[in-house]
């Protein structure tokens, strides 16, 4: 007899379906989840994650609500672009992946392209490591 496992196959976060903005930012849809970017101010966003129906609005760091931000969206065929005073998200599509950059473009963290997956219920998101200044890219 053998023994029954369960798989665990991974499931990643795959390409946009579609956006639309609400009061603190945007809400997309891919596939396997969605994804909500908060502008809490100029130069904080908030990325939350979920393979579920409903966000959980649970965090140990942040206690903070997002606040009244002017944000620009500019959707191109490849990205959004979400850009405030200071700071600038760029979201590629296909597959979703977020870079933060400042506003002349210069990278402060970035998705590797690994992006976001899901095995089984467990959630991890790559990030590229720059070892030009020992630090995330």
């Amino acid at each position: 007899m053998n023994p029954s496992f369960p798989t665990a196959l991974s499931q990643r976060l795959g390409e946009l379906i579609n956006y639309s903005k609400n009061d603190s930012g945007i809400i997309g849809e891919t596939p396997s989840g969605k994804f909500k970017v908060s502008v809490y101010s100029p130069s904080l966003f908030r990325i939350t994650i979920t393979n579920q129906n409903n966000f959980e609005d649970f965090s140990y760091s942040v206690i903070s609500k997002p606040k009244s931000t002017s944000l620009e969206i500019i959707d191109s065929v490849d990205s959004l672009l979400l850009k405030t005073a200071t700071t600038q998200l760029l979201i590629a599509k296909s597959p979703i992946r977020f870079s933060f950059q400042t506003v002349n473009g210069e990278i402060l963290n970035e998705d590797d392209p690994l992006g976001t997956s899901w095995i089984g219920e467990q959630v991890t998101t790559y990030k590229k490591f720059s070892l030009e200044n020992g630090s995330l890219a």
